[in-house]
């Protein structure tokens, strides 16, 4: 196969619409400044304790939760065009208004209802993919949209950054100016793309969702290795901190994260997508578990690195086959909400884990990587455990 040939088959035949998606999604989260800046701002700007300014990172949190559960409604029943134009107006407003604020309560209302209308996008994008892509073409498509939101928040701090020098106000005003840029960008580029309901048709509820036993039991067993990413910051910084390292080498180990996205996960698409997403997942979960776990060898920054390696590569199999696989799963009618519960789950994650991570690690030390490899081969148990009911309803093309 020729290097023409190899590109094809990697990037072509996914259609004009995908690849507008591609280019707004990426405006959007380059332009997301805030979250990277959050505790400098509130800790330098408005006086707070690290403690306080964590309550409010996680009040972030729980606002993001709220929102990717609501998104995915929304999208489902207003349209996905519809949702983003609202969660792009709405978190320009929060973010000018924010940009203003003197006073605490402001701030943490602020916070939490900037994350909700913010993170209304993210059910949207994910079902406008389904939309928009044939099924043999999903696993492809889900990559390289995981790797555009990489790309994108990978240049976001270094801009927030930059910006910051000059003034907190600009940062959030700048970033209220992309989310502006993002709502014209989907009204002159992005397509409505949800399915017409059939005349009578039930177009469903949340509660449908609910009662999708076999999808709720494996969100549970996924929950277990989503504790796992989010110990890349707080838990993390913080060993390496023990450990005597800088910020700058804490900065550079997380780094190869984002570089290994960006490098190996269009590549490997097609090949994962070829195998039994449950034997995928199993896979995942070993290897951020043990990725995890060498974080806690003490073998230096080389270790570091190389559990990152480790723990990315599970990762990068499980993302996009994630995507599919509720994609998949989900009635057509059903997507966004599918989509928001998958996204809200990973939200409540992003709450927790960082409490339970500095927790065990300020009482137990290392003891916490070891926790972390147990998580890994939980989740593996689990979801090697649900295999034959996820390949059931794979082969009955999504019905519960």
């Amino acid at each position: 196969m020729t290097t023409a040939e190899a590109l094809r088959a990697r990037f072509g035949g996914l259609g004009a619409p995908f690849w507008a998606l591609q280019a707004g999604l990426f405006l959007n989260r380059a332009g997301q400044f805030v979250q990277p800046l959050l505790t400098f701002w509130l800790t330098t700007v408005h006086g707070l304790s690290i403690t306080q300014a964590g309550a409010v990172v996680a009040t972030y949190g729980l606002g993001s939760t709220l929102g990717t559960a609501l998104g995915g409604v929304v999208a489902d029943r207003f349209g996905r065009r519809r949702t983003l134009l609202v969660s792009a107006i709405g978190a320009a407003i929060v973010l000018a208004a924010l940009s203003e604020a003197a006073a605490v309560p402001a701030v943490v209302l602020g916070a939490f209802v900037l994350a909700l209308v913010y993170e209304l996008h993210r059910p949207a994008v994910w079902a406008m993919v389904a939309d928009l892509v044939p099924p043999d073409d999903r696993i492809r498509a889900y990559a390289l949209t995981y790797v555009t939101v990489n790309l994108g928040f990978s240049i976001a701090p270094a801009l927030a950054g930059a910006i910051a020098e000059e003034s907190y106000r600009w940062v959030f005003l700048t970033a209220a100016v992309v989310q502006l840029a993002w709502a014209a960008f989907v009204l002159a580029w992005l397509p409505e793309t949800r399915p017409e309901l059939k005349a009578g048709e039930d177009p469903g509820r949340l509660r449908d969702v609910l009662k999708d036993r076999v999808y709720l039991l494996w969100l549970a067993a996924l929950s277990f290795a989503w504790l796992l990413p989010h110990q890349g910051y707080v838990a993390l910084s913080a060993w390496m901190k023990i450990e005597g390292h800088s910020p700058g080498t804490f900065g550079a180990v997380l780094a190869l994260n984002g570089v290994l996205i960006v490098l190996i996960q269009p590549w490997i698409a097609s090949a994962v997508g070829r195998r039994d997403p449950t034997h995928v997942f199993v896979v995942a979960c070993l290897l951020q578990g043990v990725g995890f776990a060498m974080h806690g060898l003490g073998v230096g920054v080389v270790g570091h690195l190389a559990a990152v390696t480790v723990w990315t590569l599970g990762e990068i199999l499980s993302a996009p086959v994630t995507s599919v696989l509720v994609a998949t799963i989900a009635p057509t009618h059903l997507r966004g909400r599918y989509q928001g519960l998958l996204g809200m789950s990973f939200s409540f994650a992003s709450v927790l884990a960082p409490l339970l991570g500095a927790t065990v690690l300020d009482h137990f030390g290392g003891w916490l990587w070891v926790g972390c490899l147990g998580a890994g081969v939980l989740s593996a148990a689990a979801m090697y455990a649900m295999g034959p009911a996820l390949r059931e309803r794979v082969r009955s093309g999504g019905v519960p």
